[in-house]
């Protein structure tokens, strides 16, 4: 039995209202590129100076760079991640496209790796503030502290959310091993 033709339409569009996220896919490969000229700019800015640098600005130097790396991991994570797991089920023929890595690359493991990624922006941001502040007061630092171990609690409670419902699954056949 064919569903009515009002019904039809209205899947087709839905279907199609997946194209609707190309523009925000294209918007975090911009601002990818944006972290990349950035990189490019402290590169220029600091090289120059690099011998004369001392350890505390050559470690704020690379705290830097470690902090547009995962910005750029972050972005790039989310924009393929969310196209493998949103848009290419949708397209036919597209399968066999797909590099290895990803093939096991699911909305958990995605969702993992983003509250990862920014908990490790918040821990190297606390750690530049600390190391940049002339006074190190409790009060200048404990508003950076709050974030990161509520990013850490977030990303616990995560991972444990995932493994809950797995680690009560029935096994698969009798006497097959719990999955989790």
């Amino acid at each position: 039995m064919a569903l009515p033709l009002p019904s039809r339409r209205l899947g087709q569009v839905m279907f199609a209202g997946r194209w609707l996220l190309a523009p925000i896919y294209a918007g975090l490969l911009v601002a990818l590129f944006l972290v990349v000229v950035e990189v490019l700019f402290i590169l220029v800015k600091t090289i120059p100076g690099l011998l004369e640098m001392s350890v505390s600005a050559f470690l704020l130097f690379a705290l830097k760079l470690i902090d547009l790396s995962f910005i750029a991991n972050l972005l790039l994570m989310v924009t393929v991640g969310s196209w493998h797991d949103f848009v290419l089920p949708l397209l036919p023929g597209q399968e066999e496209d797909r590099p290895e890595g990803l093939r096991h690359f699911g909305f958990s493991l995605l969702k993992l790796k983003v509250i990862s990624s920014v908990a490790m922006i918040a821990a190297i941001s606390l750690l530049e503030t600390y190391l940049t502040s002339d006074e190190t007061t409790l009060a200048a630092i404990l508003p950076g502290v709050v974030v990161l171990l509520a990013f850490c609690l977030a990303g616990l409670l995560l991972a444990w959310t995932d493994r809950a419902p797995a680690a009560h699954a029935a096994p698969a056949h009798p006497g097959a091993p719990p999955a989790g």
